[in-house]
């Protein structure tokens, strides 16, 4: 599978679709590089993204959810379809369909900080290829560093279970630190 051409054919198509907000994010660390990009349309958000491994794993997805925002407080449930391309030889590869949202609460004494949270879990019964199950979970501390722009700090992980192999094929886990833009 080759997510490059997909991903970032997606991710420009989002883009330039018209539409109420649009945002895209980066995260890296010392082993991962994470890019997202959504697009909203009030109060449905759709959303792509991809990440790479530096010994060689990558995955991408696609996602759709309802969104609600109230201050301080914001939340997204829906769908997502990830693909994955394990690094482990024969037997690492599929995709998919994912249930979960996201959690974002704006700290009202300091309203540049938030706290975030998301999930999703990609059970067996619609997982195809290789892959028996998944699950993905991020956490972070935001900052407002303008008004269409935050940094952040998350704890993420993303781990496949597949079906030739004992062990959880682990994408990502650990410390991020990331940027997030919004237009």
């Amino acid at each position: 599978m080759s997510f490059n051409k997909y991903a970032i054919g997606l991710t420009l198509g989002l883009l330039s679709l018209g539409a109420n907000a649009s945002s895209v994010s980066g995260t890296m660390s010392d082993t991962t590089a994470k890019f997202n990009a959504s697009l909203s349309i009030e109060p449905f958000e759709i959303e792509a993204g991809a990440l790479y491994l530096s010994d060689g794993g990558k995955s991408g997805y696609v996602g759709a959810m309802i969104v609600d925002k109230a201050d301080p407080i914001e939340v997204g449930v829906g769908i997502r379809a990830r693909a994955v391309e394990g690094d482990l030889g024969a037997g690492d590869s599929g995709y998919a369909l994912g249930f979960g949202g996201y959690y974002r609460y704006i700290l009202p004494q300091a309203n540049r900080v938030s706290l975030y949270g998301s999930g999703y879990y990609y059970p067996s019964l619609f997982s195809y290829g290789d892959i028996k199950r998944q699950h993905e979970a991020d956490f972070r501390a935001e900052y407002s560093a303008t008004r269409n722009a935050r940094v952040y700090v998350s704890y993420s992980i993303v781990k496949t279970e597949f079906a030739d192999y004992r062990d959880k094929y682990t994408l990502d886990e650990g410390i991020n630190f990331g940027v997030s833009a919004y237009f």
